[in-house]
């Protein structure tokens, strides 16, 4: 398990798109996907920012009301979980000149919303 740290940066590539309150994150570039609600794509956004891991939990504890134990908790938590879906990274994403990516197009259709598709525990990245 990788150690997290305040001043840590990650960074993300994804395409999200939300359907009945659920938000779908897919790394176009390769077979990589989570649902989350609000919340988590909340952190993804501020991860998108470019803030580092200490201001994310900041920013996540204003806007849900969170005193900064929880808010720590629960940040730390998806974090962990977005780097183990490879949804995010530690390092700058970069893609080849060229390249295809591997999806070109969310997943769409009935196994978007089957059963697995909307098991946190499933895919983890879902910040309660």
């Amino acid at each position: 398990m990788m150690a997290l740290r305040d001043s840590q940066v990650f960074h993300r590539r994804t395409v999200e798109f939300e359907e009945g309150g659920i938000h779908f994150v897919v790394d176009p570039d390769a077979p990589n996907w989570v649902a989350t609600d609000r919340r988590g794509s909340s952190i993804l956004s501020m991860v998108g920012e470019a803030l580092p891991v200490a201001g994310i939990v900041r920013r996540y504890g204003v806007e849900n009301g969170l005193d900064s134990a929880k808010a720590w908790l629960h940040v730390h938590s998806f974090l962990r979980e977005a780097l183990r879906a490879r949804i995010i990274s530690p390092a700058a994403i970069e893609r080849e000149p060229g390249s295809a990516p591997a999806m070109p197009a969310p997943p769409m259709g009935p196994r978007v919303g089957s059963r697995a598709a909307r098991s946190p525990h499933r895919h983890g990245c879902t910040v309660r």
